[in-house]
Protein backbone atom coordinates (compact mmCIF):
# COMPACT_ATOMS: atom_id res chain seq x y z
CA UNK A 1 0.00 0.00 0.00
CA UNK A 2 1.47 3.14 -0.79
CA UNK A 3 0.98 6.60 0.94
CA UNK A 4 -1.26 7.58 -2.30
CA UNK A 5 -3.65 5.07 -1.43
CA UNK A 6 -4.95 7.03 2.04
CA UNK A 7 -5.90 10.69 2.68
CA UNK A 8 -3.47 13.28 3.12
CA UNK A 9 -3.27 15.12 6.54
CA UNK A 10 -6.64 15.78 7.69
CA UNK A 11 -5.13 18.97 8.94
CA UNK A 12 -4.48 19.82 5.11
CA UNK A 13 -7.60 18.85 4.04
CA UNK A 14 -9.51 21.10 6.60
CA UNK A 15 -7.03 24.00 5.70
CA UNK A 16 -7.79 23.14 1.59
CA UNK A 17 -11.62 23.16 2.34
CA UNK A 18 -11.08 26.52 4.39
CA UNK A 19 -9.22 28.39 1.50
CA UNK A 20 -11.55 27.14 -0.89
CA UNK A 21 -14.63 28.90 1.78
CA UNK A 22 -13.33 31.52 2.27
CA UNK A 23 -12.27 32.30 -1.45
CA UNK A 24 -16.06 32.17 -2.24
CA UNK A 25 -16.94 34.08 0.50
CA UNK A 26 -14.44 37.13 -0.52
CA UNK A 27 -15.24 36.85 -4.37
CA UNK A 28 -17.40 40.01 -4.92
CA UNK A 29 -20.86 38.58 -6.18
CA UNK A 30 -21.16 40.73 -9.38
CA UNK A 31 -18.09 38.52 -10.77
CA UNK A 32 -20.57 35.56 -10.58
CA UNK A 33 -23.23 36.36 -12.69
CA UNK A 34 -24.32 39.07 -14.85
CA UNK A 35 -28.27 39.09 -13.73
CA UNK A 36 -26.53 40.02 -10.20
CA UNK A 37 -26.12 43.38 -11.44
CA UNK A 38 -29.90 44.08 -11.08
CA UNK A 39 -30.66 46.31 -7.93
CA UNK A 40 -34.04 47.02 -5.95
CA UNK A 41 -35.09 50.50 -7.66
CA UNK A 42 -34.47 48.21 -10.88
CA UNK A 43 -36.96 45.91 -10.47
CA UNK A 44 -39.10 48.18 -8.65
CA UNK A 45 -39.19 50.32 -12.21
CA UNK A 46 -39.69 47.08 -14.31
CA UNK A 47 -43.01 45.67 -12.45
CA UNK A 48 -43.86 49.40 -12.59
CA UNK A 49 -43.41 49.53 -16.84
CA UNK A 50 -45.53 46.24 -16.80
CA UNK A 51 -48.08 47.09 -14.94
CA UNK A 52 -48.38 50.90 -17.02
CA UNK A 53 -48.68 48.65 -20.15
CA UNK A 54 -51.47 46.58 -18.80
CA UNK A 55 -53.73 49.64 -17.51
CA UNK A 56 -52.88 50.43 -21.21
CA UNK A 57 -53.84 47.49 -22.84
CA UNK A 58 -57.20 47.35 -20.74
CA UNK A 59 -57.92 50.89 -21.10
CA UNK A 60 -57.43 50.60 -25.44
CA UNK A 61 -59.70 47.12 -24.79
CA UNK A 62 -62.44 49.21 -22.88
CA UNK A 63 -62.30 52.31 -25.37
CA UNK A 64 -62.48 49.50 -28.16
CA UNK A 65 -66.18 48.05 -26.88
CA UNK A 66 -67.32 51.36 -26.39
CA UNK A 67 -67.23 52.19 -29.93
CA UNK A 68 -68.73 48.99 -31.24
CA UNK A 69 -71.41 49.10 -29.06
CA UNK A 70 -72.16 52.80 -30.17
CA UNK A 71 -72.03 51.62 -33.65
CA UNK A 72 -73.94 48.47 -32.77
CA UNK A 73 -76.62 50.74 -31.05
CA UNK A 74 -76.21 53.67 -34.21
CA UNK A 75 -77.29 51.36 -36.92
CA UNK A 76 -79.56 49.85 -35.02
CA UNK A 77 -81.27 53.16 -34.67
CA UNK A 78 -80.82 54.02 -38.39
CA UNK A 79 -82.14 49.96 -39.80
CA UNK A 80 -85.41 51.33 -37.35
CA UNK A 81 -85.43 54.92 -39.19
CA UNK A 82 -84.78 53.33 -42.11
CA UNK A 83 -87.59 51.33 -42.07
CA UNK A 84 -89.78 53.67 -41.30
CA UNK A 85 -89.08 55.88 -43.92
CA UNK A 86 -89.97 52.77 -46.20
CA UNK A 87 -92.56 52.40 -45.00
CA UNK A 88 -93.98 55.80 -44.94
CA UNK A 89 -93.03 55.71 -48.36
CA UNK A 90 -94.58 52.71 -49.71
CA UNK A 91 -97.89 54.46 -47.72
CA UNK A 92 -97.62 57.79 -49.07
CA UNK A 93 -97.35 55.90 -52.82
CA UNK A 94 -100.42 54.45 -52.02
CA UNK A 95 -102.56 57.73 -51.25
CA UNK A 96 -100.24 59.62 -54.00
CA UNK A 97 -102.42 57.07 -56.41
CA UNK A 98 -105.24 57.85 -58.57
CA UNK A 99 -108.33 57.95 -55.66
CA UNK A 100 -110.63 55.32 -57.37
CA UNK A 101 -107.31 52.83 -57.16
CA UNK A 102 -107.57 53.98 -53.61
CA UNK A 103 -111.37 53.38 -53.13
CA UNK A 104 -110.87 49.96 -54.98
CA UNK A 105 -108.67 48.60 -52.70
CA UNK A 106 -110.74 49.37 -49.70
CA UNK A 107 -113.78 48.15 -51.44
CA UNK A 108 -112.75 44.78 -53.41
CA UNK A 109 -114.61 41.92 -51.93
CA UNK A 110 -113.04 38.88 -50.09
CA UNK A 111 -113.55 35.91 -51.90
CA UNK A 112 -117.18 34.41 -51.69
CA UNK A 113 -118.00 37.64 -49.85
CA UNK A 114 -120.98 39.71 -51.33
CA UNK A 115 -119.80 43.44 -52.46
CA UNK A 116 -120.90 46.29 -49.22
CA UNK A 117 -124.02 47.80 -49.44
CA UNK A 118 -124.07 51.22 -52.25
CA UNK A 119 -125.29 54.70 -51.54
CA UNK A 120 -128.70 55.35 -53.64
CA UNK A 121 -126.78 58.65 -54.93
CA UNK A 122 -123.78 56.10 -56.25
CA UNK A 123 -126.36 53.90 -57.56
CA UNK A 124 -128.35 56.36 -59.88
CA UNK A 125 -125.38 57.83 -60.82
CA UNK A 126 -123.81 54.30 -62.37
CA UNK A 127 -127.59 53.13 -63.40
CA UNK A 128 -127.26 56.13 -65.49
CA UNK A 129 -124.31 54.80 -67.58
CA UNK A 130 -126.42 51.69 -68.88
CA UNK A 131 -127.35 52.21 -72.20
CA UNK A 132 -129.57 49.00 -72.16
CA UNK A 133 -131.43 50.12 -75.49
CA UNK A 134 -131.74 46.29 -77.24
CA UNK A 135 -130.08 45.72 -80.65
CA UNK A 136 -127.57 48.38 -79.67
CA UNK A 137 -124.47 46.91 -81.75
CA UNK A 138 -122.02 47.61 -79.36
CA UNK A 139 -122.95 45.53 -76.11
CA UNK A 140 -123.44 42.24 -75.80
CA UNK A 141 -126.03 40.32 -73.47
CA UNK A 142 -129.83 40.65 -72.75
CA UNK A 143 -131.34 44.30 -71.25
CA UNK A 144 -132.45 42.01 -68.39
CA UNK A 145 -128.98 40.68 -67.47
CA UNK A 146 -128.52 40.02 -63.97
CA UNK A 147 -125.46 42.34 -63.84
CA UNK A 148 -124.34 45.12 -66.32
CA UNK A 149 -121.01 45.58 -67.60
CA UNK A 150 -119.46 48.70 -68.74
CA UNK A 151 -116.00 48.80 -69.92
CA UNK A 152 -114.42 52.29 -70.90
CA UNK A 153 -111.08 51.61 -73.75
CA UNK A 154 -109.01 53.61 -76.17
CA UNK A 155 -108.05 51.18 -79.01
CA UNK A 156 -104.57 51.71 -78.89
CA UNK A 157 -103.83 51.13 -75.27
CA UNK A 158 -102.23 47.85 -74.77
CA UNK A 159 -103.85 46.83 -72.01
CA UNK A 160 -107.32 47.43 -73.29
CA UNK A 161 -105.88 45.11 -76.23
CA UNK A 162 -104.80 42.07 -73.79
CA UNK A 163 -108.37 41.98 -72.22
CA UNK A 164 -110.21 42.70 -75.55
CA UNK A 165 -108.07 39.35 -76.65
CA UNK A 166 -107.71 37.19 -73.94
CA UNK A 167 -110.65 37.83 -71.04
CA UNK A 168 -113.19 38.72 -73.53
CA UNK A 169 -113.85 35.59 -74.59
CA UNK A 170 -114.12 33.51 -71.44
CA UNK A 171 -116.85 36.15 -71.19
CA UNK A 172 -119.00 34.47 -73.86
CA UNK A 173 -120.84 31.84 -71.71
CA UNK A 174 -121.94 34.63 -68.82
CA UNK A 175 -123.32 36.47 -71.64
CA UNK A 176 -125.09 33.87 -73.16
CA UNK A 177 -126.51 32.49 -69.86
CA UNK A 178 -128.00 36.06 -69.00
CA UNK A 179 -125.87 36.96 -66.02
CA UNK A 180 -123.91 39.54 -67.92
CA UNK A 181 -124.74 42.55 -70.20
CA UNK A 182 -121.57 44.09 -71.94
CA UNK A 183 -121.45 47.62 -72.89
CA UNK A 184 -118.40 48.84 -74.65
CA UNK A 185 -117.54 52.77 -74.41
CA UNK A 186 -114.78 54.70 -76.35
CA UNK A 187 -112.11 56.86 -74.13
CA UNK A 188 -109.39 57.73 -76.81
CA UNK A 189 -107.01 58.84 -74.03
CA UNK A 190 -104.15 58.51 -76.26
CA UNK A 191 -104.08 61.01 -78.89
CA UNK A 192 -105.36 61.94 -82.13
CA UNK A 193 -104.96 58.31 -83.85
CA UNK A 194 -106.98 56.68 -80.87
CA UNK A 195 -110.00 59.08 -81.80
CA UNK A 196 -109.51 58.62 -85.66
CA UNK A 197 -109.91 54.86 -84.19
CA UNK A 198 -113.22 55.62 -82.07
CA UNK A 199 -114.75 56.70 -85.10
CA UNK A 200 -113.80 54.35 -87.02
CA UNK A 201 -115.31 51.77 -84.85
CA UNK A 202 -118.48 54.00 -84.84
CA UNK A 203 -118.74 53.75 -88.58
CA UNK A 204 -118.42 49.84 -88.34
CA UNK A 205 -121.37 49.50 -85.99
CA UNK A 206 -123.22 52.26 -88.14
CA UNK A 207 -123.55 49.00 -90.17
CA UNK A 208 -123.56 46.69 -87.45
CA UNK A 209 -120.27 45.07 -87.52
CA UNK A 210 -118.53 46.66 -84.44
CA UNK A 211 -117.50 43.74 -82.64
CA UNK A 212 -115.92 42.42 -85.71
CA UNK A 213 -114.35 45.79 -86.30
CA UNK A 214 -113.17 45.60 -82.43
CA UNK A 215 -111.57 42.72 -82.64
CA UNK A 216 -109.68 43.57 -85.79
CA UNK A 217 -108.88 46.77 -84.30
CA UNK A 218 -106.76 45.15 -81.38
CA UNK A 219 -105.35 42.69 -83.61
CA UNK A 220 -103.62 44.80 -85.75
CA UNK A 221 -102.35 47.08 -83.00
CA UNK A 222 -101.14 43.99 -81.20
CA UNK A 223 -99.24 43.00 -84.87
CA UNK A 224 -97.93 46.95 -85.09
CA UNK A 225 -99.38 46.91 -88.33
CA UNK A 226 -101.81 49.13 -87.76
CA UNK A 227 -102.22 53.08 -89.52
CA UNK A 228 -105.23 55.01 -88.59
CA UNK A 229 -105.42 57.30 -91.58
CA UNK A 230 -108.91 57.06 -93.43
CA UNK A 231 -107.26 54.60 -95.77
CA UNK A 232 -105.72 52.58 -93.48
CA UNK A 233 -109.09 52.47 -91.86
CA UNK A 234 -110.99 51.27 -94.11
CA UNK A 235 -108.38 48.84 -95.41
CA UNK A 236 -109.21 47.57 -92.23
CA UNK A 237 -112.80 47.49 -92.43
CA UNK A 238 -112.46 45.49 -95.57
CA UNK A 239 -110.67 42.71 -93.52
CA UNK A 240 -112.77 42.60 -91.40
CA UNK A 241 -115.72 41.74 -93.44
CA UNK A 242 -117.63 45.53 -93.10
CA UNK A 243 -119.85 45.70 -97.08
CA UNK A 244 -120.35 49.37 -97.58
CA UNK A 245 -116.86 50.80 -97.81
CA UNK A 246 -117.76 53.84 -98.98
CA UNK A 247 -120.64 54.62 -96.56
CA UNK A 248 -117.94 53.59 -93.74
CA UNK A 249 -115.36 55.74 -95.48
CA UNK A 250 -117.85 58.68 -95.08
CA UNK A 251 -119.02 58.13 -91.34
CA UNK A 252 -115.54 57.60 -90.08
CA UNK A 253 -115.15 61.76 -90.34
CA UNK A 254 -119.12 62.32 -90.38
CA UNK A 255 -120.01 65.34 -87.32
CA UNK A 256 -122.48 62.41 -85.93
CA UNK A 257 -119.86 60.02 -85.27
CA UNK A 258 -116.69 62.71 -84.48
CA UNK A 259 -119.74 63.96 -81.84
CA UNK A 260 -120.51 60.83 -80.49
CA UNK A 261 -116.86 60.02 -79.56
CA UNK A 262 -116.82 63.50 -78.11
CA UNK A 263 -119.55 62.54 -76.12
CA UNK A 264 -118.17 59.66 -74.67
CA UNK A 265 -114.70 60.79 -73.95
CA UNK A 266 -116.28 63.71 -72.10
CA UNK A 267 -118.48 61.72 -70.18
CA UNK A 268 -115.55 59.26 -69.13
CA UNK A 269 -113.56 62.64 -67.97
CA UNK A 270 -116.54 63.91 -65.94
CA UNK A 271 -116.48 60.38 -64.36
CA UNK A 272 -113.00 61.05 -63.14
CA UNK A 273 -111.28 58.49 -65.61
CA UNK A 274 -108.08 59.08 -67.02
CA UNK A 275 -106.91 56.00 -67.55
CA UNK A 276 -107.79 52.48 -69.37
CA UNK A 277 -109.12 50.31 -69.67
CA UNK A 278 -111.74 50.98 -66.89
CA UNK A 279 -115.21 49.28 -65.46
CA UNK A 280 -118.33 49.39 -64.22
CA UNK A 281 -118.94 45.75 -63.04
CA UNK A 282 -122.69 45.99 -61.71
CA UNK A 283 -122.15 48.57 -58.86
CA UNK A 284 -118.12 48.42 -58.22
CA UNK A 285 -115.44 50.56 -60.67
CA UNK A 286 -112.31 48.24 -61.21
CA UNK A 287 -109.38 50.31 -62.99
CA UNK A 288 -106.85 48.40 -65.04
CA UNK A 289 -106.66 45.30 -67.12
CA UNK A 290 -107.68 42.22 -64.74
CA UNK A 291 -107.54 38.47 -65.09
CA UNK A 292 -110.71 36.73 -66.31
CA UNK A 293 -110.80 35.33 -62.50
CA UNK A 294 -110.98 38.44 -60.96
CA UNK A 295 -113.46 39.58 -63.41
CA UNK A 296 -115.70 36.52 -62.44
CA UNK A 297 -114.79 36.88 -58.80
CA UNK A 298 -116.38 40.82 -58.79
CA UNK A 299 -119.26 39.12 -60.99
CA UNK A 300 -119.89 36.54 -58.08
CA UNK A 301 -119.79 39.70 -55.50
CA UNK A 302 -122.37 41.18 -57.10
CA UNK A 303 -124.96 38.45 -57.89
CA UNK A 304 -124.30 37.48 -54.01
CA UNK A 305 -125.08 41.44 -53.01
CA UNK A 306 -128.26 41.04 -55.11
CA UNK A 307 -129.36 37.77 -53.70
CA UNK A 308 -129.05 39.94 -49.82
CA UNK A 309 -130.95 42.75 -51.00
Amino acid sequence: MTNSDFPQDSNNTFQGEAEATKAKVSTPIAASSPTAKATPNTQRNGTNKALLIIVVALLAVVVLLTVLLFSRNGDADQSDKNAETSQSAQQGTQKQGSGTDESQQEKKPKDGAPAPAVPDDVRKIIDSQHRLTDGDPRAKGGVNARVVVEIYADFRCGHCANFALNVEPQLKKMIDDGTIRYEFNSLPVLGADSVMAAQAAQAAANQGMFWEYHDALYEAFAKKSATYSVDGLTDLAKKAGVKDLEKFRADITAPQTVEAVKKEMDNGRRLGLTGTPAFLIGYQFVPGDIPFDTFKQIVDSELKREKAA
